[in-house]
Order: C-alpha cells, then structure tokens, then sequence
C-alpha cells in the first residue's frame, strides 16, 4: 500500500476515534442539560435551546437566515 494512503487511512481512524470519544463525553454529560434552557443572542434575533436543542422557532429563524444567504449569494452571483 503506498505510503500517503496509509497516512490517510491513519488520519480518518485518528478522526473517527476522536469523533467517538467526543460523542461519549457528550452523552455523558447529556443529563446535564435535560432541563437546561439556553437562551442565545445573535443578529437574527434571540436563538432558544432547550436541553441542548434548538426550538422550533429557532429552527424556522436559522432556515430563513439561510434562505437569505443563499438568495443573496445568488443575486452576487449573476452579476456581472
């Protein structure tokens, strides 16, 4: 096996193993968080989480904060 893919393949065992253990720590400390309401401040408007997930406003405000970025990079885009 050539050498620059067996330093790949170490990369990505490298990466999933850090990726695991990070999932771990998380869910260890996941209960933590049950009952925590987290309450962001950002420039499109107040971000609300609750045990670590956003809210359903939250979510329906970061999709049309993407929806403008998108709409906008489009608009960029076609000029010339």
């Amino acid at each position: 096996m050539p050498k620059q893919r067996k330093d790949t393949m170490k990369k990505m065992i490298i990466g999933m193993v850090a990726a695991s253990l990070s999932l771990l720590i998380s869910s260890a400390n996941a209960e933590n968080y049950e009952n925590t309401t987290t309450t962001k401040i950002t420039r499109i408007g107040e971000l609300e989480f609750i045990g670590g997930y956003p809210t359903k406003d939250t979510i329906q405000k970061a999709y049309d904060q993407l929806d403008v970025q998108r709409a906008t990079r489009h608009t960029w885009s076609s000029c010339p």
